[in-house]
């Protein structure tokens, strides 16, 4: 038993290892010889919060001047001027220290999350593979496919040529989130909860589509849950948790912001298809109650029908 316990710690480190050999440039990188990267933004701001600590209130440069806490989910930013003020390193390496940190830090906890849920050694060993050197994108959409650079794997690609550290970050910490949240909804244990619902916080505060993509899996892994143990107090778990992420980012993510967010996102995505919204809810009860009557069965586990339901939403 010991020894299956500590294969855990194990293969998470040995993961980390090898993803910090395979990114292990960007941990040292400055600058990128790249105009199509984003990289400038952040550093930019993660220098100037460095240079206004704790909290500068406006910001002069963005739109023209605007206020700071309207800009962006506040973590990757104090995260980088948090290193740029620890260490005598400047912003654009703070940056990128911070990204690669978490990157090594997201392939070992798909590991763990997967190996939590799967109950397999090497279904977690696959899954962290996976994502660290594939994308579920290449098989929907053929654009991504294209873009992607020969031997490259996707994730890096993106890190280098686009600058979507945050993206990366959220990441990261979702499969952590969810694994801590796994424990929590299943035995009700407070320090499960609290952990899952602050690293929930965290991937809300680094990237707001880390934060749609919380608003996907969660539901799913909580009905998933539901399924196998017939308990409703998975629900209010679930609300509990809930209620403290918002509690955690309330400092920031207030009713303006998100009113101020969801009207910039015409600039930048095109509107919802007529019917989309009917044709969810329609794929969620198909789901839910096809999940039922196979978990009921003894055909699909909790696993089964989170993994199934995490793809099909997404």
């Amino acid at each position: 038993m010991k020894k299956k316990d500590g294969s855990w710690l194990i293969d998470a480190l040995f993961i980390a290892a090898i993803t910090a050999f395979l990114i292990w440039p960007i941990f040292k990188t400055k600058y990128f010889d790249n105009w199509l990267t984003i990289d400038s933004t952040f550093i930019a701001d993660g220098r100037y919060l460095s240079e206004h600590w704790p909290h500068p209130g406006w910001q002069p440069l963005w739109y023209g001047g605007n206020r700071f806490d309207y800009i962006y989910p506040p973590a990757l930013r104090y995260g980088t001027a948090a290193l740029t003020k620890l260490f005598p390193i400047i912003p654009a390496r703070a940056y990128h220290l911070y990204t690669a940190l978490f990157y090594v830090l997201g392939i070992a906890c798909v590991y763990l999350f997967a190996r939590r849920g799967s109950g397999s050694r090497a279904a977690a060993w696959l899954c962290a593979a996976g994502t660290a050197l594939l994308s579920p994108t290449y098989l929907f959409l053929a654009d991504i496919r294209a873009d992607t650079q020969p031997y490259m794997p996707q994730r890096l690609n993106v890190l280098v040529r686009y600058g979507e550290g945050p993206h990366m970050t959220a990441l990261a910490l979702l499969p952590l989130g969810l694994f801590f949240a796994w424990r929590g909804l299943r035995a009700g244990q407070d320090r499960w909860l609290a952990s899952a619902a602050i690293v929930f916080a965290l991937v809300v505060s680094n990237n707001l589509y880390g934060a749609t993509a919380l608003a996907i899996f969660f539901p799913v892994l909580c009905w998933a849950m539901f399924t196998e143990w017939r308990d409703w107090r998975v629900w209010a778990r679930a609300g509990a948790m809930a209620s403290l992420v918002y509690g955690l980012s309330a400092f920031w993510l207030t009713p303006s912001f998100l009113r101020i967010t969801s009207r910039n996102l015409v600039f930048v995505a095109p509107p919802g298809t007529p019917g989309a919204g009917w044709a969810a809810a329609a794929l969620a009860m198909v789901f839910a109650g096809g999940s039922w009557f196979l978990v009921r069965k003894k055909v699909w586990t909790a696993w089964s029908v989170f993994v199934c339901g995490a793809s099909v939403f997404l």
